[in-house]
């Protein structure tokens, strides 16, 4: 266990606002100055044409196991559990190590400016959207896990710095005022 002093920063005015949805449809980093002026956006996602490549690899040769299983034929059973494997790691580590990369490149912004940062995380209907969007059932629970790792290292590494952390539902398509949609 390793423990900092925490020392927060007094935030100079400007607003980090980190918009996440899901990796289908981006994280959105978006700078806003003390004047409210917006004075940068960067969109954050994963490269999910390798992504789908690699699940269809693992799913492909998840596949030739269980044949491979039935027909009894133990070395090459050992050796697709071995390829399996191998390409889920794969797959894992590149996520894990997207992520990292991300939100150290967002904390970074947050401490150059000593900005604020406010999360608009994913809302239930969100989740719901992309768990009926027609995907692998392992692929969007994939994506969900990510995102999931993607802000609470973000909260984390925020707070590890003494930078304010804020989660707050902010109105993109649904009214504030009345909860109807927009």
């Amino acid at each position: 266990v390793v423990e900092m002093p925490y020392k927060p920063i007094e935030p100079s005015g400007y607003t980090l606002v980190v918009d996440v949805n899901s990796w289908r449809h981006d994280v959105v980093v978006g700078l806003i100055t003390p004047r409210g002026r917006v004075a940068m956006v960067k969109r954050i996602r994963p490269n999910l044409r390798k992504v789908d490549v690699l699940y269809g690899q693992i799913v492909k040769v998840e596949g030739k196991l269980g044949v491979a299983k039935r027909l009894g034929l133990v070395a090459e059973v050992k050796r697709l559990r071995e390829t399996a494997k191998r390409l889920r790691r794969k797959l894992y580590r590149y996520l894990r190590d997207f992520v990292n990369k991300s939100v150290h490149e967002v904390v970074t912004l947050a401490l150059k400016f000593r900005a604020k940062i406010v999360i608009d995380d994913v809302i239930e209907e969100s989740r719901r959207e992309l768990l009926e969007e027609r995907l692998p059932d392992g692929l969007s629970k994939l994506y969900l896990a990510y995102v999931r790792r993607f802000v609470d290292l973000l909260a984390s590494q925020a707070r590890w710095y003494g930078l304010p952390v804020e989660f707050k539902r902010l109105p993109s398509t649904i009214c504030s005022a009345c909860g109807a949609r927009l």
